[in-house]
């Protein structure tokens, strides 16, 4: 009876392995099946015209921050914090509830006119960069394609000796891979156009599109809006330069004057006031 037992129970044990292996066997025929047709959907496009594309570290940072204090949602968020905390602080020290509620309502706006001031001007400098940057990047583009280059291929050399963290140069990189990915040429320097929002690129940008479409020379076209561009930019400095007497006015007026004027007054002041002492105590 035992040995029958034992057989019966090898025999359990191995029905169940056989059943484990043929179990592990269908999945795989399975899975190899299903991978053989399962239809592999395209990776999604990256949308190039995001503002965010191309963004690392600080800078993704600082248009994130900007998009939120743009919305009414941000602005909200900047006035609770600041007149929140000055309001708690307040309190704490035992002012009245209308001196709190009055210095948090000021605080708090305050605080998001600050903050929006201060991303308007990174954004303000930004735009600067490019601008000033941009006859410097047409002249060179248009001197390597003379040369004898193709529009993409000036690019790729350009931006291969420039600095990839400058705004121009990363959005012109955009441009690049959006050429790269299969964009037609008019649809890309749409596209840089559009990522800048800068009316001098706007206005570059339609000039080769305008050129590429009338089979013109775009290297001509580049380096007349770089010529064009480099007056403008010294025509603005020139004219910063003219309001420098203007605005030299009030530093001097509540800096360097009133020096002036007391080193040449204090003495004669102070004889003026002894002769006065002498003449009252002779008197």
């Amino acid at each position: 009876m035992t040995a029958i037992f034992i057989l019966i129970t090898l025999a359990i044990l191995g029905y169940f392995i056989w059943a484990l292996n043929a179990s592990e066997k269908s999945d795989a025929l399975r899975d190899r099946l299903e991978y053989g047709f399962e239809v592999v959907e395209d990776a999604p496009e990256q949308d190039l015209t995001a503002g965010d594309y191309g963004l690392e570290g600080k800078d993704l940072f600082y248009y994130r921050l900007q998009l939120f204090f743009n919305s009414i949602a941000g602005r909200l968020a900047l006035f609770s914090m600041g007149a929140g905390s000055v309001l708690a602080v307040m309190l704490l020290t035992g002012s009245t509830l209308k001196d709190s509620l009055t210095m948090s309502g000021v605080s708090g706006t305050l605080l998001m006119l600050i903050s929006i001031i201060l991303l308007q001007n990174r954004r303000a400098s930004n735009e600067r960069k490019v601008v000033k940057e941009l006859p410097n990047a047409l002249e060179l583009l248009s001197a390597i394609m003379e040369g004898g280059m193709a529009f993409e291929s000036s690019i790729d050399h350009v931006l291969r000796e420039s600095d990839s963290k400058h705004p121009l140069y990363r959005n012109l990189n955009v441009m690049h891979q959006a050429m790269q990915n299969g964009r037609r040429r008019g649809e890309a320097l749409r596209l840089l156009a559009e990522r800048l929002n800068i009316a001098q690129i706007s206005e570059v940008a339609s000039g080769l599109i305008q050129a590429d479409t009338m089979g013109s020379s775009l290297a001509s076209v580049m380096r007349h809006h770089a010529y064009t561009l480099l007056r403008e930019n010294e025509a603005e400095i020139q004219r910063r330069a003219e309001r420098l007497p203007i605005k030299m006015i009030f530093p001097m007026a509540f800096a360097i004057i009133p020096a002036i004027v007391l080193i040449a007054v204090a003495p004669s002041a102070l004889n003026i006031v002894t002769m006065i002492d002498n003449i009252m105590k002779g008197g």
